[in-house]
């Protein structure tokens, strides 16, 4: 049987688009419905293996422009008819479409989708190198142990910058992390009656711990510092300052009466009068659903949780630096965003629950509408994709209940929507 090596084809393509899995062994050149798919630049999909078999779990895009795949089964790239040497994590060269191997111990975790935001799974240093979370066994019975690791890969050498190493005795959880340009770590989680912890890895491999409670969420916002989501005791955003090495005694953001004499940079309070105003509200910024920084250095969160309570859940669009602001848009509820310089592609519902998406400039305040009401298309991923000036999206139109594909043109202000079928795509990247 002549070998099957596993080939992509990427010229001219915006970006890469993936659907839900296709049947059987895998998707491949020979089979239309291959689950990975190159998208053109009008958002149209195309097929982008031209050699093997795979079926692929996640796509990701690293600094520099660098592709990364995560295969759905253990998958040999040099002959995908062998089963035996298999690959969970690989890089593709976009040039030459020839990818290489990263992982082939373990395929990669993804966290749950619970009230807590996560910041993505596989993330990435300022050289593109990848971090990724994974668990494995060794051993069995009483002395088994599970391992829960996060691990780096660069010029192609693995090294663990976390082993947690749980027993039957000693039971804790991985939560989220967050990687640096510069390879530092933050990681939270908990041992089993505890509060948690918040750590922090230097690339040397020095740990240690920041505070001793499970963060909602860690994030880096434009000032370098790092910015965390605090509900134990009390709820508040509280930060760690790089330069000192030491946590800011005084709460980032959180509710204070003006007459109290503990007061938060930021202030919740002339926001908040009414707690129920909004999803920030509920929380003063203790749980967000995703963040982005700007070219500028100002740093956006949509605040709520990720839950089916429609008071907290509500995608609340807010500014949390420099300075705590509730900016004017006409997108009321905020599912999700993307940054494109110093603008933010936003997509939610507007104030009659019509499904939008718009370009919110953050220098001038002004908004762009990219999908209108009468368009009504929840959409579920948008990038900026430099190959044609476009804003690539992939979503769901109501108005015929078919999920679709498509493109902004920035420099035409034109729309092309085309209809993907019954099946919604389970992830969209864009080339830069």
């Amino acid at each position: 049987m002549a070998k099957k090596p596993l080939r992509f084809s990427l010229s001219s393509a915006s970006g890469v688009a993936l659907k839900p899995s296709a049947g059987g062994s895998g998707a491949s050149v020979q089979d239309t419905s291959s689950n990975l798919q190159k998208v053109n630049a009008d958002g149209t999909l195309s097929n982008v293996l031209t050699s093997g078999d795979a079926t692929f779990e996640r796509i990701l895009m690293a600094p520099g422009n660098r592709l990364f795949v995560v295969f759905k089964a253990k998958t040999n790239i040099s002959d995908t008819a062998e089963s035996t040497n298999g690959c969970w994590v690989a890089e593709i060269n976009r040039s030459t479409g020839v990818p290489t191997c990263i992982e082939d111990q373990f395929s990669p975790s993804w966290f749950p989708g619970d009230v807590s935001y996560h910041n993505p799974s596989i993330q990435f240093d300022q050289d593109g190198n990848p971090y990724y979370f994974g668990q494995y066994n060794t051993g069995s019975g009483p002395s088994g142990i599970s391992h829960q690791v996060l691990r780096k890969v660069v010029n192609g050498t693995k090294t663990d910058v976390v082993d947690l190493q749980t027993t039957a005795s000693n039971f804790e959880i991985f939560k989220d992390f967050l990687i640096l340009p510069d390879g530092t770590a933050f990681y939270t989680g908990h041992v089993s009656g505890t509060l948690g912890y918040v750590r922090r890895v230097t690339p040397s491999g020095s740990s240690t711990e920041l505070w001793a409670f499970e963060s909602n969420y860690i994030t880096q916002f434009a000032d370098q510092n790092i910015y965390i989501g605090r509900n134990v005791f009390f709820t508040a955003v509280q930060r760690y300052i790089l330069s000192t090495d030491s946590v800011d005694p005084q709460n980032w953001i959180s509710y204070a009466l003006p007459e109290e004499e503990s007061q938060p940079h930021q202030n919740a309070y002339p926001y908040c009068v009414d707690p129920s105003i909004d999803a920030f509200c509920d929380h003063n910024g203790a749980y967000i659903r995703g963040y982005v920084t700007t070219d500028s250095g100002k740093s956006f969160v949509s605040a709520g949780q990720h839950t089916t309570n429609v008071s907290t859940s509500l995608g609340s669009f807010t500014q949390f630096y420099p300075t705590l602001e509730h900016p004017t848009t006409i997108v009321k509820k905020l599912w999700h965003m993307q940054k494109y310089g110093n603008k933010i592609i936003l997509m939610g519902a507007d104030a009659s629950d019509k499904n939008i998406m718009t370009l919110y400039d953050t220098d001038d305040n002004s908004e762009l509408g990219l999908i209108t009401a009468q368009d009504d298309i929840e959409v579920f991923h948008a990038q900026h994709s430099s190959t044609g000036n476009t804003i690539i999206f992939d979503g769901h139109r109501k108005s015929d209940n078919k999920y679709v594909t498509g493109a902004f043109d920035l420099d035409t202000a034109t729309l092309s929507v085309n209809v993907l079928g019954n099946t919604a795509l389970s992830d969209l990247a864009a080339f830069q």
